[in-house]
C-alpha cells in the first residue's frame, strides 16, 4: 500500500479524514467484537472440555473407590472365616444344574483346606482302584498348581517326565471339552489306562486372575464353574465312569471349580488340634457356600489319615474323634450350623490310614508292602460301596 498518497488524500479532504477514522474504528470495533466471540466461544469449549474431564475423573474416582470398597468387604469376610471370594451374588449359568444329565455318574473331590494330611496320596490310590482293580475308566484330574499328583501318577507309571500341564486351560475357560479331551488329558497304561489332566505353576497364574476379576467384579463371575461346564459335555461322559479330583489345601479358583463341579466329596483328616478346626471350618465353608449352589455334593466321609493304634498317641486319635464328631453335631458355638446338616453325626470311613512310611512314600496300591495295599484296598472298598449306595 503507498501511504504517503494515503495521508495526502487524507489531508487534503477533511470529509476523507473523517470518513477514514470512521470506517477505521468500525473495523477496529467489530475486529474486537469479533475476537471477543471467538475468545469467549474459545473459553466455553475449555469450560465444557474441563467439566467433561471432571465427570470422567469423578466416575473414575467411584469406580475405584466401589473396588476398593469390594476388597475392604473381600477381607473382612476372611477375617470372620468366610473366605475372600464374593459367593453370596454368584449367579448361576442357565445349564448348571442340568449338567449331570450329561457328566461321568461320580465326580469325586478329594479336598480340606489343610496340607499334608494324604489328599494326593488317597486320590492317587483310588485312582489306580478303580481303573486297574475295577476296569473302570478314570479321570484323574490335579487341581493343586504344585503339581503333586501329577508327579505322583508320574512316577506310579514310570514316565521319564511329568506330563504336560493343561488343567489352567480348564479352569480358565479356554478349552473345549470334546474336541481336545485327548489332547489335554494324558494315558497312564501302567495304572490301569486312567487319564490324567495335569496341573502346573500356569495354574497359580490363572487362579490370581480370577481372584482379582472376583474381588473388583470386573467379569463375568462364571469362572467358578469353568470345570463343571468341562465335565459335562457329553465326550467326557462316553470316555469316563469316575472322574477323581485332587483339590489344593486352600480356597482357590480351582479348589472352588472342583466343589461346584463334585457330586461327592472326601475329606482327609489327620488327628491333631490344627486339623481338628480345619476340617469343621472347610464344611461349615461347603455348607454355607458350596451347597446351595451346588446341592448334588454329598460328603462322603471323613478319612482319618496318619493314625497310630497303639499306647498315647492312639487315645489322642480317639480324643480327636470325639472332638470331630461333637463340632459336627453343632455342640460348638462356632459350627453349630453343621447340626442340621448332619442329624445322624458326622459320616466317618471304617478303615483308618496308618502313618506308614510306605503309604507316603509313592502309591501303595502300585508299589507298596501287602499291609499297605491291605488297607488302601479297604478303604477304596468302602468308598465304592458309599458311591454305590448314593
Amino acid at each position: 500500500m503507498n501511504w504517503d498518497a494515503l495521508i495526502r488524500a487524507l489531508t487534503v479532504s477533511p470529509e476523507n479524514t473523517i470518513v477514514a477514522l470512521v470506517a477505521f474504528s468500525s473495523i477496529l470495533v467489530v475486529g474486537y467484537t469479533i475476537g471477543n466471540i471467538i475468545g469467549r466461544n474459545h473459553q466455553k469449549e475449555k469450560i465444557l472440555d474441563a467439566q467433561i474431564q471432571l465427570r470422567n475423573t469423578e466416575k473414575e474416582l467411584k469406580s475405584a473407590r466401589s473396588k476398593v470398597e469390594r476388597v475392604e468387604i473381600a477381607l473382612s469376610r476372611g477375617e470372620e472365616g468366610r473366605g475372600v471370594w464374593d459367593l453370596e451374588h454368584l449367579r448361576t449359568p442357565s445349564w448348571y444344574h442340568r449338567r449331570l444329565n450329561n457328566s461321568p455318574a461320580h465326580i469325586l473331590a478329594v479336598a480340606n483346606l489343610k496340607g499334608g494330611v494324604g489328599k494326593t496320596t488317597l486320590a492317587a490310590n483310588l485312582g489306580v482302584f478303580f481303573a486297574r482293580d475295577r476296569g473302570k475308566r478314570v479321570l484323574l484330574v490335579d487341581l493343586d498348581y504344585q503339581g503333586s499328583l501329577t508327579g505322583l501318577v508320574a512316577l506310579g507309571a514310570d514316565l521319564d517326565a511329568d506330563p504336560e500341564p493343561e488343567v489352567h486351560r480348564v479352569i480358565g475357560g479356554g478349552a473345549a471339552s470334546g474336541n481336545e479331551l485327548h489332547l489335554l488329558t494324558h494315558s497312564l497304561q501302567p495304572l490301569g489306562g486312567l487319564r490324567l489332566l495335569a496341573a502346573g505353576y500356569e495354574l497359580t497364574v490363572e487362579e490370581d486372575r480370577q481372584l482379582i476379576a472376583n474381588l473388583l467384579a470386573a467379569e463375568e463371575r462364571f469362572s467358578v464353574f469353568n470345570l463343571a461346564r468341562y465335565l459335562s459335555a457329553p465326550e467326557v461322559k462316553e470316555n469316563f465312569d469316575i472322574v477323581i479330583l485332587d483339590a489344593s489345601p486352600r480356597l482357590s479358583a480351582a479348589t472352588l471349580n472342583g466343589l461346584f463341579a463334585c457330586t461327592s466329596y472326601i475329606i482327609p483328616v489327620r488327628p491333631s488340634p490344627v486339623s481338628n478346626r480345619s476340617v469343621a471350618y472347610f464344611e461349615k465353608q461347603v455348607v454355607e457356600a458350596i451347597r446351595p449352589i451346588n446341592r448334588d455334593a454329598k460328603l462322603l466321609g471323613v478319612a482319618l489319615t496318619m493314625t497310630v493304634r497303639e499306647g498315647a498317641e492312639g487315645s489322642r486319635d480317639k480324643t480327636f474323634v470325639d472332638e470331630i464328631r461333637q463340632n459336627f453335631a453343632g455342640r460348638t458355638g462356632e459350627y453349630g450350623m453343621l447340626a442340621g446338616a448332619y442329624p445322624d453325626g458326622v459320616p466317618l470311613f471304617d478303615t483308618r490310614i496308618p502313618n506308614l512310611a510306605e503309604i507316603g512314600r509313592g502309591i501303595a496300591l502300585v508299589g507298596g508292602d501287602q499291609n499297605s495295599k491291605t488297607l488302601l484296598t479297604s478303604f477304596c472298598q468302602e468308598v465304592e460301596a458309599k458311591l454305590e449306595n448314593q
